[in-house]
């Protein structure tokens, strides 16, 4: 045992370095400096002196995974659930520092408060007592960064479609953090693990919160300074005040793009080069960089505005989520979809005489480009000017025609009805079988129901387990909330007696049973939001009320005579009436 000069908290009996004055867990004003005996653990040469020890009487440390600008970072087994977990460690020797100190219980803090499935969470946090360090411990997850997956492709960068799938869930992972008044600050592939789940390759974790802020919490980092990493910083960070805003990681999202598409951020170079070009060069279009057909316009369009330099200007978190969703199900469907066959009668072609000509190969050289490690840094803004240069920025206005207004639902109604109409007079006027164009708007219409039917029973069942996916979601989260205030109370209250000590103990034991069991049932539930197949089946219903109108014309304008005629001019009028221009219709409608 040796002795360390300290104060000692009369509340909640931790100990601090002498230059500290308040108790940072309950703020009371520390004690006069003391002698406090530490562990002294002898060292073995040729091994890791902390693999082998338990913390917070439950992890026990089996691996050493790798070590940050403030931590360690091992890999730990819990002793009475053999459940696998990861354990940061303060580095020792920091303990003296305030500032370190300080950011690391930030860290806990805010992850305490998040709790998604595409975001490490956090399980447990303190001070332990055996090795004398703060921890954190955290959901353990194998895999690899999307930094790696980038680097180890062939071509140096991802497919179009793989990349988006990877960033909506990232997007997601935003939206909750923002909801729950958390910016993560430092969003870059480094900090983006693609594990498997389910079967599921890509399933993505967002790690490091590190430097994240509370919306509203003070800097910890000093005067003019921010953190972050350089490709990845918003423009507005490096201005005037500084202050760090939710538009921030959006801004960092639309850098990921390129990054995982083209294969390299669009600013790249020295540290005050890329500073530079943030706050003063428009960042390149998508299709610019990289001319891939399988790139979407809409996707390129978002990835513009996500990089704007007004950060006013930017989409929400949750308004890039529901455009990225929208555009990555349009993708799967134009990939999935199989071309149409018409039929044609077969022709004879004249055969055409070409030279054969010898085309010589094409040397080219492989070019191995490497990516370097991206460290997050603290980058000083006092020598920056405190204006940005005015900006031109194109903004694509999205259209969409409204899919659930009364208009449009009336709409819909009248045309089913007429429609209905329309079959039985067709049947009395084409005394045999329908007219070709007839019975291909009559197949259309049937085909809309059919897809209308199918994609509603799937909405049902997707909402009934979403809904049972935020019950799961709240009881993980309100027990994990329990584990930390339990975990709390062993390490502050001093009073407890050993029976109580045990009692509290067995109940923590419990709680972390049933929370692995939430988390189970949790981890099941698909995170897709109904929001994309509700945009279908409005589509599915436009195509479907147009398909009916178009019928209605050809009906009414079929020659026919005697009592069939007084029938089809009602028919004309009525639909005369749901046709006029000044009234709202389905996109696609056709005007007489």
């Amino acid at each position: 045992m040796t002795a360390e000069r300290v104060r000692k908290c009369p509340e909640c009996g931790r100990t601090y370095p002498i230059k500290v004055l308040y108790c940072r867990t309950d703020g009371c004003q520390l004690g006069d400096p003391g002698d406090h005996l530490v562990p002294e653990v002898k060292p073995t040469p040729g091994r890791d002196q902390l693999l082998g020890r338990t913390v917070a009487r439950r992890f026990v440390l089996t691996e050493y995974l790798g070590s940050g600008a403030t931590g360690l970072v091992y890999r730990a087994v819990h002793k009475a659930l053999d459940r696998e977990m990861a354990v940061k460690l303060l580095k020792r020797e920091l303990l003296w520092d305030e500032r370190s100190l300080l950011r690391f219980f930030r860290e806990a803090k805010t992850c305490s408060s998040v709790d998604h499935p595409n975001i490490v969470y956090l399980y447990d946090f303190g001070h332990d007592d055996t090795t004398g360090l703060p921890y954190l411990v955290m959901e353990f997850v194998r895999g690899q960064t999307l930094h790696q997956a980038i680097h180890d492709s062939p071509t140096g960068n991802l497919p179009v479609e793989r990349a988006l799938a990877i960033l909506v869930q990232v997007c997601h992972a935003i939206e909750h953090a923002h909801n729950r008044g958390v910016i993560h600050r430092d969003v870059k592939p480094e900090n983006i693990l693609l594990t498997e789940r389910d079967g599921r390759a890509d399933w993505v974790k967002v790690l490091d919160f590190g430097v994240a802020r509370m919306v509203g919490e003070p800097p910890v980092t000093g005067h003019g300074q921010i953190s972050g990493t350089a490709e990845f910083i918003a423009p507005e960070l490096l201005v005037g005040d500084g202050q760090v805003r939710p538009a921030g990681d959006l801004y960092a999202l639309g850098i990921l793009f390129h990054d995982a598409i083209v294969g390299r951020p669009p600013f790249s170079g020295t540290l005050e080069v890329v500073l530079h070009q943030h706050m003063t060069v428009n960042p390149p279009r998508l299709l610019q960089r990289f001319a891939d057909p399988m790139i979407p316009k809409a996707l390129d369009d978002l990835v513009a505005r996500l990089l704007v330099k007004d950060p006013d200007k930017r989409p929400t978190a949750a308004q890039t989520a529901r455009e990225l969703e929208q555009i990555l199900t349009d993708l799967v469907d134009k990939m999935s979809g199989s071309p149409t066959l018409h039929v044609q009668p077969t022709q004879i072609l004249s055969t055409l005489e070409r030279p054969t000509h010898v085309v010589q190969p094409l040397e080219r050289r492989t070019v191995v480009v490497e990516r370097p490690e991206r460290p997050t840094q603290v980058v000083g803004r006092q020598n920056w000017p405190t204006q940005l240069i005015p900006q031109v920025v194109v903004e694509t206005k999205q259209a969409g025609a409204p899919t659930s207004s009364p208009e449009l639902v009336e709409y819909g109604q009248k045309a089913r009805d007429l429609f209905a109409q329309a079959v039985e007079l067709a049947d009395r006027i084409c005394t045999g079988a329908w007219p070709t164009a007839l019975k291909n708007l009559g197949a259309k219409v049937a085909d809309c129901y059919r897809q209308e039917v199918e994609l509603s029973e799937k909405l049902f069942s997707l909402e009934k387990l979403l809904a049972e996916k935020a019950a799961a979601s709240g009881q993980h989260n309100a027990l994990r909330q329990q584990i930390l205030a339990l975990s709390e109370q062993l390490q502050v209250d001093e009073s407890l007696g050993e029976e109580e000590r045990k009692r509290l103990l067995v109940d923590l034991e419990h709680k972390e049973k049933a929370f692995f069991e939430a988390e189970v049932r949790w981890r099941r539930l698909p995170p897709t939001s109904p929001d994309s197949l509700k945009r279908r089946i409005a589509d599915v219903r436009r195509d479907r009320v147009q398909a009916q109108i178009l019928f209605l014309r050809l009906i009414v304008e079929m020659p026919t005579s005697g009592a069939l005629l007084g029938q089809r001019n009602q028919l004309a009028a009525k639909l005369a009436e749901i046709d006029n221009p000044k009234r709202s219709g389905p996109q696609g409608a056709v005007n007489r």
